[in-house]
């Protein structure tokens, strides 16, 4: 079995991105996400992926897209949820993270058995959302606050485990 997790930064109405971009900059957040998936296998929609650009060091890049036609060097392009679980698993892989974007957080939220969410004091126009859940299936295990510097936003990041 595979143990999915999320990793995710929101705004306070869930905002993700507005035009395949991030909506902020947040360097140590950005460590968080890197401490989190290396030497893991990532698992990113199309948009995502593109949004980012490369696939990125010392991490597997597993691509979900209805594009059969999609294909990307240095990635595992894939077209559902079960071809992914069926490659992680011939692949000998017990652990992936789901890294966006909304579309592909709502698929995987359900499987999930942790969420390392990033709560950023933003709130303005965007494309894509965090999908709503229900917070009294999560038990919070820790919380880091992070105050506004002086070219960042405030922000907290919580560690969630299913009950």
């Amino acid at each position: 079995m595979i143990n999915y997790f999320i990793v995710a930064g929101l705004g306070k109405n869930r905002e993700l991105g507005l035009s395949n971009e991030l909506l902020w900059k947040l360097p140590e957040d950005l460590k968080n996400f890197k401490a989190l998936t290396i030497g893991k296998s990532m698992i990113m929609g199309r948009k995502t992926f593109e949004s980012i650009g490369r696939p990125l060091p010392k991490r597997e890049t597993i691509i979900l897209t209805r594009d059969h036609s999609y294909k990307q060097d240095g990635c595992v392009v894939l077209h559902s949820i079960d071809e992914i679980e069926n490659y992680l698993t011939q692949s000998g892989k017990t652990e992936a993270a789901i890294v966006g974007g909304g579309e592909i957080y709502q698929l995987y939220l359900s499987k999930c058995s942790k969420m390392y969410l990033s709560f950023v004091d933003f709130e303005g126009e965007a494309d894509t959302f965090f999908p709503s859940f229900d917070a009294s299936l999560w038990s919070e295990d820790s919380l880091e606050v992070h105050p506004a510097g002086e070219s960042t936003l405030s922000w907290k990041f919580v560690t969630l485990s299913r009950k």
